[in-house]
């Protein structure tokens, strides 16, 4: 229906995605938030027990980060002869967390 509108028009594409990315990555181990338990054997018997161990305790308040992205464009051919693309990119971050590093400086006189 739009050829017959719009005769010069050759090329008509709307385009448009959406998508969620996640961050655990912010500078200190990763995966802060979860704790970090071992199994070995262990107990009287060596093989026949098992000791479980929580080697680092997570930190709760600490949750990866989650990058919501979107993108919309259009394409646009006249007559064949040229062809026009419009984009518009967008990206909004949630639980962002950066690493700050303790530096110590000395004056020298």
């Amino acid at each position: 229906f739009i050829k017959d509108a719009v005769p010069w028009l050759s090329l008509l594409k709307l385009r448009g995605s959406y998508g969620i990315t996640g961050n655990d990555s912010t500078g200190y181990d990763r995966y802060d938030y979860l704790d970090q338990v071992s199994v070995r054997n262990g107990g009287m018997l060596g093989y026949l027990g098992y000791s479980v161990n929580e080697d680092v305790y997570g930190n709760s308040g600490l949750m990866p980060e989650k990058i919501a992205k979107w993108d919309a464009g259009i394409d646009l051919g006249i007559a064949n002869q040229f062809q026009v693309s419009f984009d518009y990119f967008h990206e909004h971050m949630d639980n962002g967390c950066q690493c700050i590093r303790e530096y110590r400086w000395a004056l020298i006189r």
